[in-house]
């Protein structure tokens, strides 16, 4: 159950329909329903305002109903829910830099398990334990993760597939620097670069 599920907070956090009386007479049955009606409209619209579904809106009733159906099985069911990532230690920049130093091993001759092991040396430590399989696997994600920046040439040359791959490439093997800010190229001006300062 999510943390939203589990924070309803004032009338929606405590039992608020009225009892159905057990025997009585049919006005009485009419008045109980009355109220039940007005309790559950009230509810339905505290619980659309808690998940944050406007009370009117372009698709009308039908379609503000299914998006509140969508948000109490994401909150209820374990099926809607979507499985948390597992946060990966391999950021764009690491792989880069992986990826250029594994070429440049392969560059001398070497096999791929031992351009992999001598490149992972250059590697974060809590990285360098990783056994060969694994550190092979990083290498071909990162050959495909790059796919669309650099070809890798037989002889083992990295070639960026254009002048804007290249400089997006060389920003990759640089890496965030606070100092430099965050660096973003204009894709329709490529010599356009704007620098952008974390406060």
């Amino acid at each position: 159950m999510s943390r939203r599920a589990k924070s309803y907070r004032g009338t929606l956090s405590r039992p608020s329909m009225p009892t159905r009386p057990d025997c009585g007479t049919r006005n009485d049955y009419r008045k109980w329903l009355a109220e039940y009606r007005k309790c559950g409209a009230r509810g339905l619209h505290l619980l659309l305002r808690h998940y944050e579904i406007p009370p009117t809106s372009i698709e009308g009733e039908q379609g503000r109903m299914l998006k509140l159906l969508n948000a109490l099985a994401r909150d209820h069911v374990p099926y809607f829910s979507a499985k948390k990532r597992k946060h990966s230690k391999w950021d764009r920049y690491r792989r880069a830099r992986f990826l250029r130093d594994v070429i440049n091993e392969r560059k001398t001759g070497k096999l791929l398990n031992i351009a992999v092991r001598r490149a992972a040396k250059n590697l974060p430590r809590e990285l360098q334990t990783s056994s060969n399989s694994a550190l092979e696997k990083q290498y071909r994600i990162s050959r495909k993760f790059f796919r669309h920046e650099v070809n890798i040439s037989n002889a083992h040359e990295i070639v960026p597939l254009s002048p804007f791959m290249a400089r997006l490439w060389r920003s990759d093997l640089q890496g965030p620097t606070p100092a430099r800010g965050r660096v973003e190229i204009d894709p329709n001006n490529p010599d356009q670069m704007v620098v952008y300062f974390d406060d």
